[in-house]
């Protein structure tokens, strides 16, 4: 199986994916889920070995995305997988196909897919078999003379011609070179080119297919087909998402937003109100656009490869369009492939050259995280009750006892902050600003959106409100309610994604609340060592 970055970036653009010899073994296949884009629903049938020496053959993954209808996924049989789907209103079904022995594949396809029950029906593979120029659309059957379906292959062996009267028996039609286009070539190797992998429909689905052409993809020597329905609405491989400004730029914005601005609240809780809005309104913000999940990255692609991936792309575009020979074509994907094999290999040695200068834990650390396993997402399948339940069960409590053991908490701080001397020392700048240089850069923030970055690098305006909230909470003023709230993010150990009792909680905190929190625990440790001292 493919782990290119780009190759996934190319896949996630459909919205049913049929993927055949994949050589994934069953073992295998429970690690590659877990690390598989989880928008799409997947299925597999796994690859199986004839002997125990050398490797699995065969192998179908078929994956449809989670916002499409899925109402049925079998296996016809082991080179053939389906999944039955609703889209744009209609009910389809969609084989992949991988075939062995075609008089097999043609005798389970027309056994195992009733004719009463097609639907609207799409089956694509490698078929080991070559058709020519036949396949036609059925109206176009009866016409004499007449090529309707055209192809660059003109060989039809005796495999095409088990298949091509099986399509006749139930009228099904091949696609590739059935529209305006010639049918390019599918499969190119060296001792030759042809086409042998189809895409197959009835009447019901034709109609709705918009077109259906070979991609340009250069990773294997079967090239890809694609096909798109006329009520396809394009998607985007990203998402947008608003981030702060922590530029120089975007600080100094931050600070002239605040200037000549004043709290002219007393009460702890409105102080916070305030402060909170004149903060949230003062940063910087920006759209980007942000990827979406990519299954794995080649850390020796470059701009280089980039070029050269391109270049052979367009000599793929080459042979199709005829000006180039299939033998240049693959004299070139073959010097391709080498060079990839090259810079593979260079960029191992590089790598092998700085891990030997590594001198010092931190270095190595930094090392290790920049090739880390990043974090796997939640299952959206998830709903939102079942989380709710999981983490009371950990807390052991119900909404309702939960909000009763904060009231009884605050009313226990409040009540000791009361009893607590008028003339004790007020919470010094000194203090807090020793606990804002600890904050950390890039932190997740809790429900409030503010992130330490705005605290770390506050204007004066903000600073002295701030030092006064503080004080203000220290003398018995109240912690705001919102302080008592935490965001539970769950994340993922290992297991069955589905089940949450696989994912532990990290609640994150509101970070003003968490500066408040260090700087007492600072004074406490302060207070135990005065007393283990007396003593």
């Amino acid at each position: 199986m493919n782990k290119r970055e780009d190759t996934w970036e190319y896949l996630e653009k459909f919205d049913v994916i049929g993927l055949t010899e994949t050589w994934v073994e069953e073992q295998a296949w429970k690690k590659i889920t877990k690390k598989l884009p989880n928008e799409f629903q997947w299925y597999s049938i796994p690859a199986t070995r004839e002997n125990k020496k050398g490797r699995a053959k065969g192998g179908i993954m078929m994956a449809t995305r989670k916002d499409i209808k899925l109402i049925n996924t079998r296996k016809i049989s082991k080179g053939m997988a389906e999944m039955e789907v609703v889209h744009g209103g209609s009910r389809w079904r969609i084989v992949t196909v991988y075939s062995h022995c075609i008089e097999e594949t043609m005798e389970v396809l027309l056994e195992g897919i009733q004719e009463e029950k097609e639907s609207h029906l799409i089956i694509g593979g490698d078929f080991n078999a070559r058709t020519g120029n036949r396949g036609e659309p059925i109206e176009a059957r009866e016409r004499k003379g007449e090529e309707v379906r055209k192809s660059k292959d003109k060989v039809i062996n005796r495999e095409g011609i088990i298949m091509l009267n099986g399509l006749r028996e139930r009228g099904w039609t091949i696609l590739n070179g059935s529209g305006e286009e010639i049918g390019g070539w599918i499969y190119i190797e060296e001792s030759g080119a042809s086409v042998i992998d189809y895409v197959i429909t009835n009447v019901e689905a034709m109609e709705e297919i918009k077109n259906m052409k070979e991609g340009d993809r250069i990773e294997s020597d079967h090239v890809p087909l694609e096909g798109a329905d006329r009520k396809k609405e394009r998607r985007s491989n990203t998402i947008e998402k608003v981030t702060s400004v922590w530029t120089e730029e975007g600080i100094q914005q931050y600070h002239e937003k605040c200037v000549g601005w004043k709290c002219e609240q007393t009460e702890s809780g409105r102080i916070w109100k305030e402060l909170k809005e004149k903060v949230k309104k003062s940063i910087t913000k920006v759209k980007k656009k942000i990827a979406l999940w990519k299954i794995a990255r080649r850390t020796w692609h470059n701009k280089e490869w980039n070029k050269t991936k391109r270049e052979l792309r367009k000599e793929l575009g080459r042979l199709k369009k005829g000006k180039i020979s299939r033998e240049e074509f693959v004299q070139k994907r073959k010097e391709y492939r080498e060079w990839c094999k090259k810079e593979k290999h260079k960029h191992e040695r590089e790598e092998e050259e700085r891990i030997k200068t590594i001198r010092t834990e931190e270095e190595a650390w930094r090392y290790i995280n920049k090739y880390r396993k990043k974090k796997e997402g939640i299952s959206e399948s998830i709903e939102i009750e079942r989380w709710i339940m999981h983490f009371m069960d950990l807390l052991d409590g119900s909404k309702d006892k939960i909000i009763t053991k904060e009231e009884e908490e605050e009313k226990e701080t409040e009540k000791a902050e009361q009893e607590r001397e008028e003339e004790e020392n007020e919470l010094t700048r000194e203090e807090i600003i020793k606990q804002l240089i600890e904050l950390k850069k890039g932190k997740v923030p809790g429900e409030n959106d503010i992130e330490n970055e705005a605290w770390r690098l506050m204007p004066k305006e903000i600073g002295e409100t701030f030092v006064m909230l503080l004080n203000k909470i220290w003398k018995g003023g109240g912690i705001p309610q919102e302080w008592n709230n935490g965001l539970i993010s769950p994340i993922y150990k290992r297991g069955e994604k589905n089940e949450v009792t696989n994912y532990r909680g990290v609640t994150l905190m509101d970070t003003a609340y968490k500066i408040y929190a260090k700087v007492l625990n600072e004074r406490l440790k302060k207070e135990m060592e005065k007393n283990l001292e007396e003593r």
